[in-house]
């Protein structure tokens, strides 16, 4: 019985080193996402961008080090492909908890945050509101200190 052990302690020892590595790293980009560009989209609305990063970092307050900013934008129709990616991969795969960043705010032009975390790890969604879609793209921002992928 021993014997039979030991090779699967082994092998656990060997691979959670493997897995862990894996869950501090960004999970693959989210379907139709891709780098934002800025010039396609009104001051307005990057602005209320801007104000909806904000509003995420200062409901996480100085839980997380080393926060950054990735944009990204995504055809309107696919801004639900994009909040149940994260979903999926955060909270059903990694089985990360909520951030407790999403509540209600004065911004209308932006979602308000939803984000996920371990408790070290975080990553956050900031996303214009989809009746905001300008030339049939929305822009959305993840906050997060994970590696890149």
């Amino acid at each position: 019985m021993y014997r039979r052990s030991l090779p699967t302690l082994a092998l656990a020892a060997v691979t959670a080193p493997a897995l862990a590595q894996a869950t501090d790293r960004l999970p693959p980009e989210a379907p139709e996402a891709a780098p934002r560009a800025d010039a396609g989209f009104s001051a307005g609305l990057l602005l209320a961008m801007e104000a909806g990063e904000a509003l995420a970092r200062e409901r996480l307050g100085a839980r997380f080090a080393g926060l950054r900013t990735l944009r990204r934008q995504v055809p309107r129709a696919g801004w639900t492909s994009v909040e149940a990616h994260y979903l999926r991969v955060l909270a059903a795969e990694r089985r990360w908890r909520d951030a407790g960043v999403t509540a209600p705010s004065r911004e209308r032009m932006v979602l308000p945050p939803q984000g996920w975390t371990d408790g070290t790890l975080v990553l956050v969604l900031v996303g214009a509101h989809p009746t905001r879609a300008e030339g049939g793209l929305l822009p959305f921002s993840i906050l997060t200190n994970l590696r890149d992928a």
